[in-house]
């Protein structure tokens, strides 16, 4: 079994030999439906090269330091924690281009509302942390070529975060090089009118040219009362090209098929409330990009709990399905749903993973294998326990890893191509 020396070797061997394939958002997509295509880094991975496939896992216990765990994917070894020691404890990560960028959201401790550059082939040595603004609460990002696209969920706190309507900046682009951002954008003007007008810019995608930013348009109490929206910016301009307004309400993930031409769209309308069952606006929304205006909506009622995030894989789609209550005792479970990405009907959906956990994050490895990061959640007191990694075949559900174990629940993973 590799140890964390070898791996790290690893990566750093690939790099020096120029062996990184580039993985910018720019990549993403390329539908000519969805517009014109960024053109590709001028770097060349032939066939005769090797494409090695590293993940990387961030855990937390929300109360102290998060942790970096990494990971090969062929042939999977265990979590390896590669001592990072400068981490809050909240956070997303993302890689691109060979770098891996930690966000830190508003709730964490040590470090927030920033952006956190790792060289992973350089010991992660940390390139650089760019602040987003005091109590932004930064909630996704994406990088093409050396700029990046931050979503701010509480884009009203900083009063210096200012778009040119005078509305606060609820997407950011920054120049990566320097920190400094150079461009705000504001979706103030194409809310429901209530007392809060809040965005809530969260989860985003690039296809082709063009960034597709969900949000989720509810107040300070977090109740959703309105149709999520999904905005559309063009890359080359960097201008609002226009919003759509969902079915679903509160669209917390969104997903893109290129071989389908569609992106996929969580819907979880009952977080805040917690009311699950009262409302039929949760579920799975399908955006054909041939004509985006005609979406198809599939409620979450034959998932039995709400829709919180979403992968593609193989021709399909998963989604995992959380069930929450409080009363008699408090439990929390999750489950994985899969339907062929043209399904267009909610039978379509079906069970593809049942386990009594809480599922934190999911993706899909190059090889077809689906990575769920789970912790159990104690029947009554809540408490978490049991943190674990499973990996199974996204084509027969079979299990390839499991209980890959971490110190601290796994919260968030990204894939790095080398």
């Amino acid at each position: 079994m590799k140890n964390l020396f070898y791996l790290l070797l690893l990566i750093t061997s690939l790099i020096a030999c120029g062996s990184l394939k580039q993985q910018s958002a720019a990549d993403e997509g390329e539908a000519e439906e969805a517009g014109d295509i960024i053109p590709d880094p001028d770097i060349d991975v032939s066939e005769e090269e090797i494409i090695q496939e590293i993940l990387f896992l961030f855990g937390t216990d929300y109360t102290s330091s998060g942790q970096l765990y990494v990971t090969d994917a062929d042939p999977i070894t265990e979590l390896l924690n590669s001592g990072l020691a400068s981490l809050g404890s909240s956070a997303v990560i993302r890689f691109f281009d060979g770098l891996l960028y930690v966000l830190h959201d508003g709730y964490s401790f040590f470090s927030s509302d920033n952006v956190q550059i790792i060289d992973s082939a350089n010991s992660f040595a940390t390139q650089n942390t760019w602040s987003t603004g005091n109590s932004t609460n930064p909630h996704d990002l994406v990088v093409v070529e050396n700029t990046a696209y931050i979503t701010l969920y509480d884009a009203g706190s900083d009063p210096s975060n200012l778009a040119d309507n005078g509305h606060p900046g609820d997407l950011i682009v920054m120049d990566l090089a320097t920190g400094s951002i150079t461009k705000r954008m504001s979706f103030y003007d194409y809310l429901n009118v209530d007392a809060d007008m809040m965005a809530r810019a969260d989860q985003m995608v690039v296809v082709g040219n063009r960034l597709y930013v969900c949000i989720q348009d509810f107040g300070s109490d977090f109740t959703p009362n309105a149709p999520g929206k999904l905005a559309v910016i063009d890359l080359a301009t960097n201008e609002i090209e226009t919003v759509y307004t969902l079915t679903g309400w509160n669209p917390v993930d969104i997903v893109y098929s290129e071989t389908a031409n569609k992106l996929f769209v969580a819907q979880s309308a009952g977080y805040g409330a917690y009311d699950f069952a009262a409302t039929d606006h949760g579920g799975i929304e399908i955006v054909p990009l041939s004509s985006p205006t005609a979406t198809i909506f599939l409620t979450d009622d034959i998932a039995d709990g709400y829709i919180e995030r979403l992968v593609v894989s193989e021709g399909r789609v998963f989604a995992v399905a959380s069930e929450l209550q409080f009363a008699p005792v408090f439990l929390f479970l999750s489950d994985v749903w899969v339907m062929d990405e043209n399904n267009e009907a909610e039978a379509g959906l079906s069970v593809f993973s049942a386990d009594n956990a809480d599922i934190r994050d999911m993706v899909a490895d190059g090889n077809g294998s689906l990575w769920i990061a789970r912790r159990t959640i104690e029947v009554g007191s809540g408490d978490a326990t049991d943190p674990h990694v499973d990996v199974l075949n996204s084509t027969t559900g079979e299990s390839i890893a499991s209980n890959l174990t971490s110190d601290v629940p796994i919260t968030s993973m990204a894939i790095g191509q080398f």
